[in-house]
């Protein structure tokens, strides 16, 4: 029964910013390379590359994505590696959608080897469109642009209305999905990970940014409950998110698999689907949206 609520990436971005902005105990410093980590006892410092200059705090936390350097040199080595899936993405005019498609809903379209999700976003102004392939190539970028009419040719296999959907699609970008191995550990005395720098996942549930606002509230209510121990606190935390953020991946390979079913399998899915309660449906998913942060 509760609210499920979709946003662009830049507007979740803006909110954040706006309130970093607002907050007199935060500074920001933008454009600025982490070099070198050290910590001590008491504290941490971080030499910037750019400038040579130090940063000194009691912590320090690494919220770096899929492709954390301060993870690589601290806790894992090991690389990412493609799945073999390309993400593309664009935003449409919400006036694009066909006749029958409700404006404020998450559609997700499955066929053979490929899916699509289209959700509202800009005060539903705009769709959010990703489509995800099985493909062999893939790139290390987040944004590559691609041509409009590649999209749309490798699109020909889908839905009519999905097509026609499709040409409002512009600007199109494309990223190539990688899996990477949670590390045994996320902290270390004063240094810790967060969000996908401790625990990249697969966007199968539409849960990579709301996993990293969880690690978030659970970091500062232990921070703020540590009684001078950061180091207790970060172990606290990482014992707290652990088990949650695995189950998380989990579940997002599972659906990913289920998407791109073929043949049998995928009538037998279609079936299931078409039988279940909608109810039915989403309650299997109450201990993904039914997660409370600390009291």
């Amino acid at each position: 029964g509760s609210p499920y609520w979709t946003m662009h990436r830049q507007d979740l971005h803006a909110a954040l910013l706006q309130a970093a902005r607002a907050a007199s105990n935060i500074t920001l410093t933008t454009g600025t390379t982490a070099e070198a980590v050290t910590q001590s006892t008491t504290g941490v410092t971080l030499r910037c590359a750019e400038s040579g200059a130090t940063l000194a705090g009691s912590a320090l936390i690494a919220a770096d994505g899929l492709w954390s350097t301060l993870r690589a040199k601290h806790f894992d080595p090991a690389p990412a590696y493609p799945t073999g899936k390309n993400a593309y993405r664009t935003v449409v005019p919400v006036s694009s959608l066909p006749e029958g498609l409700a404006v404020n809903d998450v559609h997700i379209w499955l066929t053979a080897g490929a899916h699509v999700v289209h959700y509202p976003v800009r005060a539903g102004r705009e769709h959010a469109f990703v489509i995800i392939f099985e493909e062999p190539q893939h790139t290390l970028g987040w944004s590559t642009h691609v041509e409009a009419a590649f999209v749309r040719a490798r699109a020909q296999r889908l839905a009519p209305s999905l097509r026609v959907l499709l040409e409002a699609g512009e600007n199109w970008q494309v990223w190539s999905l990688h899996e990477l191995a949670m590390p045994q550990r996320w902290s270390d005395g004063r240094i810790g990970l967060l969000g996908d720098a401790a625990h990249p996942v697969l966007p199968f549930l539409a849960q990579g940014a709301v996993l990293a606002l969880e690690d978030a509230s659970v970091l500062a209510y232990e921070l703020s409950h540590s009684s001078g121990s950061v180091s207790g606190a970060l172990t606290r935390y990482e014992d707290k998110r652990r088990a949650r953020a695995l189950r998380v991946q989990s579940a997002s390979r599972r659906n990913g698999r289920i998407y791109h079913l073929a043949g049998t399998l995928a009538k037998a899915r279609d079936k299931v689907l078409r039988r279940s309660p909608a109810t039915l449906l989403m309650r299997q998913y109450d201990w993904l949206y039914g997660w409370k942060p600390p009291a």
